[in-house]
């Protein structure tokens, strides 16, 4: 069964009673600082990975803590972002979303550390 056409549903064309939906477009300095924040995710979690291949089972203890130094960098640079587009917009969300994924990076980091060193106290 199908509807018929519709009958009275108002004036088309440029007559609308609804004005047209206006989308919201960010302005330039969201859009440079959301690169910025995408610069900083990719220090975090690409450039140890180019330091300290993710395949390594032993790898060397300096090597591993100068890659969790970009992830600590990157994380850092996350905060920071967020931290400045919350002042700027004053949006709660901005800071919890920038805030919170930089915080799970770095604890990816933490992770990462203990797995590629392993050991610790009591193990041989």
């Amino acid at each position: 069964m199908t509807a018929g056409p519709a009958h009275d549903v108002g004036p088309t064309g440029d007559d609308r009673a609804q004005a047209p939906i206006r989308w919201p477009r960010p302005d330039r300095g969201s859009v440079v600082l959301g690169a910025i924040w995408v610069v900083g995710l990719l220090i975090a979690l690409v450039v140890p990975a180019l330091i300290v291949p993710p395949s390594a089972t032993n790898p060397n203890v300096g090597r591993t803590w100068f890659a969790f130094l970009f992830t600590v960098i990157g994380a850092g640079i996350m905060i920071g972002v967020s931290l400045v587009q919350f002042r700027r917009k004053r949006d709660g969300s901005i800071l919890t979303l920038g805030t919170v994924s930089a915080i799970a990076v770095f604890l990816g980091g933490i992770i990462l550390v203990a797995t590629k060193l392993g050991g610790g106290y009591g193990q041989s």
